[in-house]
């Protein structure tokens, strides 16, 4: 009976294992500026090479990710996007990561199930490339950089200011259908070339989509 349950547990890794590829996508990454991000072309690769449909990529929200961007939001360092998906009765953990001028799409491996809140990752990708860019910087011109992390509502506590945004822009706060992405997005000023240092201010954002 134990020698069963061994087998019923290590079959989702081995199927994934004969089944997935075994070297990373790479995906040509345009620029380097949040805004020139391609979420429904992220997406479509990720999810083909993966072997999943694209509304089945989610991020999980327990992984926090964190972004350093420049002044102009450009990446200051590399950054690391967890997604996960379910395939054969199991779910599964990837990166989408920039390197270099690309986008590297890690091979899979299988993960404890964490009922945790998932996000779509079209979504997220979406609240990253449309950060209303022009709007922050007349909120706080004297950043030399941000400091962006996904968080949730409930755990704000610091002095802030709210955005509430879309895809195309600033908007008042809605209700109803509507669902958010929460960032905390803090000033930085550099204290040498590649450090910065946050200057005690948050803003909140809330990314709208349905």
């Amino acid at each position: 009976m134990k020698k069963l349950l061994a087998a019923l547990v290590i079959l989702p890794a081995l199927l994934l294992a004969a089944c997935a590829p075994t070297r990373p996508m790479v995906i040509p990454m345009p620029g380097s500026n949040i805004a020139q991000l391609q979420p429904e072309l992220l997406v479509r690769e990720a999810a083909a090479f993966l072997g999943v449909a694209p509304d089945e990529l989610f991020l999980p929200q327990w992984s926090r990710p964190r972004f350093t961007l420049t002044r102009e939001f450009d990446w200051s360092a590399s950054p690391s996007i967890p997604l996960v998906f379910a395939l054969q009765q199991a779910q599964y953990q990837s990166r989408l990561r920039a390197h270099g001028g690309n986008f590297i799409v890690d091979s899979p491996y299988v993960m404890p199930v964490i009922e945790q809140p998932l996000l779509p990752l079209l979504a997220f990708l979406h609240a990253l490339r449309y950060l209303p860019q022009d709007d922050i910087l007349a909120l706080y011109p004297a950043a030399e950089g941000f400091f962006l992390s996904l968080t949730t509502a409930g755990e704000i506590y610091t002095p802030h200011t709210e955005l509430f945004y879309n895809r195309y822009g600033i908007i008042e706060e809605l209700h109803g259908d509507y669902y958010y992405i929460t960032f905390v997005l803090t000033p930085m000023h550099a204290v040498e070339p590649g450090a910065y240092q946050g200057a005690g201010i948050s803003f909140i954002l809330f990314f709208a989509f349905r």
